[in-house]
């Protein structure tokens, strides 16, 4: 047979540096990324019943112009 190398044993060795996760945090993306999503998804425009906008959404200008 050929030889082998002896295994490390799992607790040999410096512990590694590992982020610890914290209950409810996205980890799908960072902090930053999440964010940024959170702040263009937030919010709709509100319209009266002629459906004229009355308040704009977030990070909407007052004044739609609709290219269709």
């Amino acid at each position: 047979m050929a030889p082998t190398k002896p295994k490390k044993s799992p607790q040999s060795g410096e512990k590694k540096l590992t982020l610890k996760r914290v209950k409810g945090e996205n980890f799908y993306r960072d902090a930053k990324s999440a964010a940024r999503v959170k702040m263009l998804n937030g919010g709709k425009a509100v319209r009266d019943r002629d459906g004229k906008i009355v308040k704009a959404a977030a990070f909407q200008k007052g004044i739609i112009i609709n290219y269709q």
